[in-house]
This record gives structure tokens, C-alpha cells and sequence, in this order.
């Protein structure tokens, strides 16, 4: 299980950096927009970091993105 949840850290993380680089943000704007430490969006994008709720939250409504699609997304396949 712990397998499956590190696999899923790593799809979102790729996830996010994928419609942040298509929306042109770098990764210091959307740290910016999400209020969050960009070593924290740093490490997220990595699959490093199990991020919290708020955090998950501050991230989707920055890149204007629906929380369920996000999960199917991640979950998936």
C-alpha cells in the first residue's frame, strides 16, 4: 500500500508541474499564487512531499482546477 501511495505522490506532483508549465507559471508565480514556500512546491512536484488538504486546496483553486478532476486524474490507471 505504502507503494501505491508513493506512486500517486509522484503522479500528482508530475500532475501539477504539467498544467503549471501549460498555464506558463513558474514555479516561484504559483508558489506565489497558492501562498505556499516554493521549496514546498518544489518537493511536491517531486512526489516528496504528502501534502496537506490546505495545501492541496491553495494549489488547484491557483491553477483554476476542479478537486475532483485532479483525483480522477491521479488515480487513474
Amino acid at each position: 500500500m505504502k507503494e501505491i501511495h508513493g506512486l500517486r505522490l509522484i503522479k500528482l506532483g508530475d500532475f501539477i508541474k504539467e498544467v503549471r508549465q501549460s498555464k506558463n507559471y513558474t514555479q516561484q508565480v504559483l508558489s506565489e499564487l497558492a501562498d505556499i514556500d516554493i521549496r514546498t512546491l518544489q518537493r511536491i512536484e517531486k512526489g516528496q512531499l504528502n501534502l496537506s488538504l490546505n495545501i492541496f486546496i491553495a494549489i488547484i483553486n491557483a491553477l483554476e482546477l476542479d478537486a475532483t478532476y485532479v483525483i480522477q486524474k491521479v488515480t487513474e490507471g
